[in-house]
């Protein structure tokens, strides 16, 4: 059961429907995926190495270096090499023999190895102007989406003890969060105790509220329109989601509703906050990237920060 619940939290993830949810209605054909289930491997690997399946694994790494090749006059010769490192990965990973489970995992250890080390190599090197700052939000409001969106789907319905250990061990091993947990509370496993670490721990890079006192610093940062002195609309977005967490209380959020077993106060709370969160993406899309419309570059100086341009 932890299994069924980690595959379906992977769909809502990746957003690669109907994948391991259930049944939903395609063309108005009903697509079961109870046989999926029984047999994952099949879309696990379409997920890892299918490059027009948008979501997968191979499809996102292609999309990250097409976008970095448009931009190859910013990168210097050793951050030249890490990339040419993550495309030789992607190559290997579409040409991997998917039968053997062995030699998938082993790109993929490549391919991640590699990854972290493009970004610890732009993070040093680049430039602290707005190109960076509008990189590094984009990567803050992507990691505060995936981590709500994995714990909702895995913990608004409650599970059997055993089960939901399972699951909170591997949401705390995916977000580089194990290890403090086991420092603080040693073998004790608690729902309560993991949303008290996941969403209020100010010290610990993946949790919520760092994540989101991060992004409004580096919102702060970018460039505004006429009024710099008061908040921008992502910015307000931010501080109202920041506020719900750091007000939560965990007690609250793991009741359940006795006929269901459904969270409905863990479950709205993360729907809030994430709703908030990808209104800071559209807004950014639309005041930097939108070209129909007034909007700000983002390729401002200090003294040209209150200038528009279409």
């Amino acid at each position: 059961m932890g299994l069924i619940v980690l595959l379906k939290s992977l769909t809502h993830l990746t957003q690669t429907y109907p994948g391991f949810v259930g049944k939903i209605a395609k063309d108005q054909e009903e697509v079961d995926t109870e046989a999926v289930l029984e047999n994952p491997i099949a879309e696990l690997l379409l997920l890892i190495n299918d490059s027009r399946k948008a979501g997968s694994v191979s499809y996102n790494v292609q999309a990250l270096l097409n976008t970095i090749n448009q931009v190859s006059e910013k990168w210097n010769h050793d951050t030249r090499r890490i990339i040419n490192l993550v495309e030789d990965s992607l190559i290997s990973l579409k040409n991997t023999n998917t039968s053997n489970i062995n030699q998938v995992n082993h790109a993929l250890d490549k391919l991640h190895i590699r990854l972290f080390s493009f970004y610890g190599n732009i993070y040093e090197t680049l430039p602290r102007d707005n190109g960076f700052y509008l990189l590094e939000t984009g990567k803050n409001v992507e990691r505060i989406l995936s981590l709500i969106s994995v714990f909702r789907s895995t913990f608004n319905f409650k599970k059997n003890h055993d089960e939901e250990i399972v699951l909170m061990e591997a949401i705390l091993e995916n977000h580089h969060l194990l290890a403090q947990y086991r420092n603080i509370y040693k073998s004790h496993w608690s729902l309560k105790a993991v949303i008290n670490m996941v969403f209020l721990e100010k010290n610990l890079p993946y949790t919520l509220s760092y994540l989101l006192d991060t992004l409004s610093y580096y919102l702060s940062k970018l460039p505004k329109t006429m009024e710099p002195n008061r908040l921008s609309i992502a910015e307000k977005s931010v501080l109202e989601a920041s506020t719900i967490i750091k007000l939560i209380d965990a007690e609250r959020l793991i009741q359940v509703q006795e006929e269901t077993q459904f969270r409905p106060e863990l479950d709205q709370t993360l729907s809030q906050v994430f709703e908030l969160i990808s209104n800071v993406s559209n807004n950014l899309a639309s005041l930097y990237f939108n070209h129909s419309v007034m909007q700000h570059s983002i390729l401002n100086t200090l003294e040209t920060i209150d200038s528009d341009e279409i």
